[in-house]
């Protein structure tokens, strides 16, 4: 994966700043554990594809308290919760006038779930906007750039729109990369016969599952060079993204989102009749 060893420190950088200003000051002891197990189940969702000596190293440069003990015990999902949350999302979306873009399989679910809940209405769009279609069959290697660009910046102190100038500013430095980006972007919006509607009504939401707004935010930042005003949802994210994500997101438990998107992987395959994209 050609994600520079300076990435990963300052992405742990990133993760020990949250646990000296976040973590550190919950006065429960109990709420202090939890926080603590859910920060680690995000490493270890964001670590577990890369090779285990890796994630050792990695492993190392984290706070004692934040180290993973292999194999990750975590608490099983709660599937009345999920649907819960899931309906939350649905309600909140359907309050607005914008087209809804759900993006990749792991936000499929979520597409059905609003399409069940609103079936009169035009406004929502499935679309396979994924790092193998940005990327190619070697993928990780521009997604672990673009998350690069995120770990530039504090996490703990920003708000959003700093935030998002700061990351429009780093992916749009490498002109190559984000030219590579915005045409991809632009031709899967006219395939799927959208980009036409999006110029002329000018609002849209991004909806994906979640966890750190990879493949939200250079979509984002690509719409908003066309004019569009744009927002967007996630289920959950990282626990150290939440004060940049905090108004975008419905919940904290990140095993809500292993469940959304098992769920969301395995209806799309019934859907389609497919093993993979």
């Amino acid at each position: 994966m050609n994600f520079k060893e300076n990435h990963w420190e300052r992405f742990t950088k990133q993760v020990n700043q949250y646990y000296i200003d976040k973590i550190v000051k919950i006065h429960s002891k109990r709420e202090q554990q939890k926080e603590i197990s859910m920060t680690q189940l995000g490493i270890n969702i964001l670590l577990k594809f890369l090779p285990r000596d890796m994630q050792k190293n990695i492993n190392k440069m984290l706070v004692p308290s934040l180290q993973v003990k292999y194999p990750i015990q975590h608490k099983k999902a709660d599937a009345i919760e999920l649907l819960r949350v899931t309906n939350e999302m649905v309600e909140g979306l359907g309050r607005n006038n914008d087209i809804k873009i759900f993006i990749g399989r792991d936000a499929y679910f979520l597409y059905q779930k609003y399409v069940e809940k609103f079936p009169t209405r035009s406004d929502s769009y499935f679309m396979m906007y994924t790092r193998r279609y940005l990327f190619g069959a070697a993928n990780n290697w521009g997604y672990f750039k673009i998350i690069g660009y995120i770990y530039r910046q504090n996490l703990t102190s920003l708000t959003f729109p700093i935030f998002l100038a700061n990351f429009k500013k780093n992916i749009q430095s490498d002109q190559r990369f984000y030219k590579m980006i915005s045409k991809k972007t632009i031709g899967l919006l006219q395939k799927i016969d959208i980009l036409t509607k999006i110029i002329r009504l000018r609002r849209v939401t991004i909806i994906d599952s979640g966890t750190q707004g990879g493949l939200i935010l250079p979509l984002l930042v690509v719409l908003k060079d066309l004019g569009v005003y744009v927002d967007f949802r996630m289920i959950a994210c990282f626990s150290w993204l939440k004060n940049i994500y905090k108004n975008k997101i419905i919940t904290d438990d990140l095993t809500l989102l292993i469940l959304l998107e098992k769920i969301s992987v395995q209806t799309y395959q019934d859907r389609h009749r497919i093993g993979s994209d």
